[in-house]
């Protein structure tokens, strides 16, 4: 169970980490 959650959290941190790099590329 709490693997599971950190897994799901750590995916959740990289799509994030990628849709702010994205829009930062957007915004240059």
């Amino acid at each position: 169970m709490g693997a599971e959650n950190t897994k799901l959290t750590l995916t959740f941190h990289r799509k994030m980490r990628l849709n702010i790099l994205s829009i930062v590329k957007e915004n240059w």
